[in-house]
Order: structure tokens, then C-alpha cells, then sequence
């Protein structure tokens, strides 16, 4: 059998040089397929940094691939021959393309790093706060000039406000989810050469351009050697950004890369994730009149970390660990958002965070309903789970809270002696997952529809799939008791 003899992105030439550019249709271990004419990193002049494969052949395992020269006819004594070297002689010193690394990481190395260090090494971040962090409605503008700030926002969806960000930051453009979210930290994630003017394609120590198209085209994942997650702190009750470096064999150095597509709304240009696997994100590129949100509603004295950094994932959760808990794949919300070229944003990381996102398991008992269920759900505390419907949910998992939601009214339409105490177009709308209609005393905005409120709040460390832990309430009483409680 021959010498296997693939050219791929990040070999070394004959010359020293490394090839930074492959194909996104014809990938060996990970790495595209380098043809006749592809670019080499070597220091050489412009138009003499490509590679001359022989008869534009590339040689893999015994077989012989003709292939297409994606090379320019030029004049034979102009370009300096840049032959691959064996594929088996050079693959100990093959260059993984990361997405991210940290600067600490000279060129050539792309492994992840060993000790603590600062988000900042990666390269430029902003930490955004959401309108609501508490129950998962949108809180409501308390002033007139602050209505105005957000009247831009599409009534279902919610805007976000930059509560801390790296010095130089360039991330430009404004945030809105249609569900809230705790803390969404988006990272340009570029070595210094990048941030200069550079781009991916220049440094073969990163994932070129074309193989994120590739790779969000067909639901990829991305090698990373940093990744994020939050968690609530217990003793605070605050949310708490931890940072992980992820290397190779750790299981936890991919991360989804998703397409984020163009949408116009009201003459208004955006982009949305494309398909459903992607995170329920929104970005508008910024207007010449536009002014960034500095408080949309939300009153929960959430204070930013003075900084965030990057630790080593703990071996062993024992005695003689640190507090910092060892990270599982299912709790990371974390992708790679690649744009179209003309949206003027490059691909960036993203971690959201909302308990509401992770998934659990229901637990609780309910209480005994006599009379009419929901009468109270105006006043005080609101309304318990009734114990027959907290029967049916107990024990089940639901991925997100969004799903237990949809599940329990569900549940409610299905129990006779509840669902009568609805009107016609109610039960339509139980039977569908959907929250009933208040009065219209009751409403306030657009929110119309009975709200699950948790007794402890959630950044406070509240159980969120405990139904003793919820009430229901009406809009009206929910956001006042919000109000009352800061």
C-alpha cells in the first residue's frame, strides 16, 4: 500500500510554510483537503505562497484522485514550489484550526492552556443582561422615556443591555431574545494579528471562513479551547460566568456552529438563527440613530463579575478541589453564530443562560383545590398547582421550562373539573399548551394570559421544576409583586 500523502489545512511544506486553505466539500480527519494552487503560509511574496502539486494530483492511501488546480496559469520561474510533505513523516506536528485560543498560545499552537487566565486573552467580549431574569415574561418599561427606548422592540421579543465588556470591545449592534434570558456573554474570539485588520483565513492556527460556511451549513461543530457556562451562585444567588479551557480528548471541545440569516421586520434588517437547532438569539446591526439600552425594566440588582476567567477543568470534584464544579456537555448554551459577509459581523461565540433553558425533572406535590381554581390568582401569592395535575407531571423531564409550561396546561385541559371553569375559547387555548386570558382588568401591555410565578426566584437558587415552588398568577399581580419585592 502507498504512504498515505493527503494534503490538508495546517500540514507543513517542503519549505517551512503551513497550507491555511482547504476545501469545505472534502474534509480528512477534520481538516480540508488541500488542491494545486491553494495558499501556503510561508513568508513568500504575493502569488508565490500557493502550492504546484504534480499533474494536479493528490495522493490518499493507494489510490491516485485527479483533481482540479485551483491555481492561475503563471510563469514557471514566479512561484516558489511548495510540495506536501508524506502525510505519515509530518502528522505529529499537524496544527489543529481552533475557533478560539488563548493568546498566550504562540503561532503554531493551538492547544489549550493549563492555568488561569482572563477572558481577555481570547480576544474581545460583551456580557448583556435581558429584560426579565425572573418568572420568563417580559417585564414592562416603568417611565415614559424608557417605553420610548424600547418602543423599537417587537412586542414579543426583548431587548438586551451591556452590563460589561472588555476594554477595546468591537462588538457592535444590538441583542434581543424572544424569551429571557439570564446573561448572554458574545465573544470575538481573535488573536491580536486578527483584531488588527486580519482575518481567520491569514492564521492557520484558526478555522478558515469557508469551513465554518461548511460547517454551519451542514449542523457542524467547531473545535474550541475555551468555552463558557454560568450557574447561580447558592450563597449569592447570583449568576456566575465560569470559563473552561477544553482540550483536545475532553469531550467538551465542540461547539455548534449555526447560519444566522437575513429577516426584515417593519423595514428593519436582522438576523435569526436558520433551522431549529439554533439558539433563540436576534441581532440588528447598528443604526446611525440608534442609542444603546441602558435599563429596559429589569430591576434585579444583578452586578457583573469584576472579571471572568479561564481555569482548567477540575480532575476530580473531591476534598481537595476548588469550588469551581466540573463541567458536563449537557449543561453548556454555547454555539458559534457564522453571518452572511455583507452583515459586517464576523463569526462569534455566544453562552446563554437561563435555568429556564436547562432541563430537570418535576418534583412536588401540589395542594387540594375546592371552588374555583384560578379566583385568587389577582391577589397575593396567586394560585397553587392543583395536586391532581402535579401527579401527572411529577417525575417526567422536560428539556426546557417552555416545554413544562406547554405540558402543564395541557394537563389542565385534560382534567374535567378544571378545564370547566374556562370559557369555550380558554379550553381552546389549554388544549393547544397555551395560557388561558385574564380579565382584561388584569392585563398589562400585551401580557393577557395567567403567568407561572416561582416563590423563590430562580437567581435566588429556586427549584424550577418543583411545583410547590409555583404559583400562578395574573399579569397584573405578577409584575407588581416583582415591584414590591426589590
Amino acid at each position: 500500500m502507498a504512504t498515505k500523502r493527503v494534503a490538508v489545512v495546517g500540514d507543513r511544506t517542503t519549505t517551512g510554510g503551513t497550507i491555511i486553505q482547504g476545501l469545505s466539500t472534502w474534509i480528512v480527519h477534520g481538516k480540508g483537503v488541500a488542491l494545486d494552487g491553494y495558499i501556503v503560509a510561508c513568508g513568500c511574496p504575493s502569488g508565490k505562497n500557493r502550492i504546484i502539486a504534480f499533474n494536479s494530483q493528490i495522493f490518499a492511501e493507494d489510490t491516485v484522485h485527479s483533481v482540479p488546480s485551483a491555481r492561475q496559469p503563471v510563469a514557471s520561474n514566479s512561484v516558489q514550489t511548495v510540495s506536501p510533505q508524506s502525510f505519515a513523516e509530518q502528522n505529529s506536528n499537524n496544527i489543529i484550526p481552533v475557533f478560539a485560543k488563548s493568546c498566550l498560545r504562540g503561532s503554531g499552537c493551538t492547544d489549550a492552556g493549563q492555568e488561569r487566565e482572563s477572558i481577555e486573552n481570547f480576544g474581545d467580549f460583551s456580557l448583556l443582561q435581558s429584560t426579565d431574569t425572573e418568572c420568563g415574561y417580559r417585564c414592562e418599561p416603568s417611565s415614559p422615556a424608557q417605553m420610548a427606548s424600547v418602543s423599537a422592540v417587537a412586542a414579543t421579543e426583548i431587548a438586551m443591555k451591556v452590563i460589561k465588556q472588555s476594554a477595546k470591545s468591537t462588538i457592535k449592534g444590538r441583542w434581543m431574545s424572544p424569551h429571557p434570558v439570564l446573561v448572554l456573554l458574545v465573544g470575538i474570539f481573535y488573536t491580536p494579528e486578527i483584531g488588527k485588520g486580519g482575518s481567520r483565513d491569514d492564521l492557520a492556527d484558526y478555522i478558515a471562513r469557508d469551513k465554518l460556511d461548511y460547517l454551519a451549513s451542514t449542523g457542524g461543530t467547531a473545535t474550541t479551547r475555551v468555552r463558557f457556562q454560568a450557574r447561580v451562585d447558592m450563597h449569592t444567588g447570583q449568576p456566575v460566568i465560569e470559563g473552561y479551557h477544553t482540550p483536545e480528548g475532553s469531550g467538551l471541545d465542540q461547539v455548534p456552529v449555526i447560519r444566522m440569516k437575513p429577516d426584515v421586520v417593519n423595514g428593519v434588517r436582522r438576523y435569526i438563527p436558520e433551522g431549529n437547532n439554533g439558539p433563540t438569539i436576534i441581532w440588528t446591526p447598528a443604526e446611525p440613530d440608534y442609542r444603546p439600552v441602558n435599563h429596559t425594566g429589569n430591576n434585579t440588582d444583578y452586578s457583573a463579575p469584576p472579571s471572568i476567567f479561564v481555569n482548567p477543568i477540575p480532575e476530580s470534584q473531591g476534598a481537595h478541589t476548588t469550588t469551581t464544579p466540573i463541567p458536563e456537555e449537557r449543561h453548556f448554551s454555547d454555539y458559534i453564530l457564522f453571518f452572511p459577509t455583507d452583515s459586517g459581523m464576523p463569526p462569534i461565540y455566544i453562552m446563554l443562560d437561563s435555568p429556564r433553558n436547562e432541563s430537570g425533572v418535576v418534583t412536588g406535590q401540589g395542594e387540594n383545590i375546592y371552588g374555583t381554581w384560578l379566583r385568587d390568582a389577582g391577589v397575593g401569592l396567586g394560585c397553587p398547582v392543583p395536586a391532581q395535575i402535579a401527579d401527572k407531571l411529577r417525575g417526567r423531564e422536560f428539556a426546557n421550562f417552555d416545554q413544562f409550561r406547554k405540558a402543564f396546561w395541557i394537563e389542565v385541559s385534560k382534567d374535567t373539573e378544571l378545564s370547566e371553569q374556562f370559557s369555550r375559547h380558554n379550553q381552546t387555548r389549554i388544549k393547544q399548551g397555551l395560557s388561558p386570558r385574564t380579565i382584561a382588568l388584569e392585563h398589562i401591555g400585551k401580557r393577557m394570559s395567567f403567568e407561572l410565578h416561582h416563590i423563590n426566584y430562580i437567581t435566588h437558587g429556586g427549584a424550577v421544576y418543583d411545583v410547590d415552588n409555583i404559583k400562578v398568577m395574573t399579569p397584573k399581580n405578577h409584575i407588581q409583586h416583582h415591584k414590591g419585592n426589590k
